[in-house]
């Protein structure tokens, strides 16, 4: 054998002994790679109480919470839940989009309401539009000659996604 020869062969058989000792201790890995998927975000239901007490609402008003309720794009499937009871007589409850607030101050007329009733009492409930926007609790009297109490529980929860 000549000398270049036996270099090649060193050579190859170096090459093969330093492969065998990192695939051994775990360097080398000749399994096929598996892809694999990510786990889908976490999810949990929210829910916020944002308003339970009781008001006076005189003959011939509304009463609208003091800040608007606000329906972020980070709040999926918002819904708004509680109940209301009037004392001396029955009321009007609205739930409006900022816009149809807006619009029923200044022309009287009301569109894309939201939730309605006008009762004495009643349960509440209204899945939120999947566009962010500002919405009015109200309560109407405007249609009475006596002062109502109304007292009132109003939630809203929604579907958080969180980082995984």
């Amino acid at each position: 054998m000549t000398t270049e020869r036996a270099w090649n062969n060193a050579l190859k058989l170096a090459c093969l002994t330093g492969l065998a000792i990192m695939f051994l201790s775990g360097c080398v890995n000749l399994e096929p790679t598996r892809s694999t998927t990510p786990a889908p975000p976490a999810t949990t239901v929210r829910t916020l109480n944002l308003f339970s007490y009781t008001v006076s609402v005189a003959a011939g008003t509304y009463y609208d919470l003091p800040a608007p309720i606000v329906i972020s794009n980070h709040q999926k499937n918002a819904h708004l839940s509680g109940s209301f009871q009037s004392s001396g007589g029955s009321i009007s409850v609205y739930i409006l989009s900022d816009t149809s607030f807006k619009a029923w101050r200044t022309t009287g007329a009301m569109t894309n309401i939201l939730y309605y009733a006008s009762a004495t009492s009643g349960s509440i409930s209204a899945d939120a539009p999947a566009v962010p926007d500002s919405y009015h609790f109200i309560f109407d009297n405007a249609g009475s000659t006596t002062t109502r109490t109304v007292t009132a529980t109003l939630n809203v929860s929604w579907t958080s996604v969180l980082p995984s």
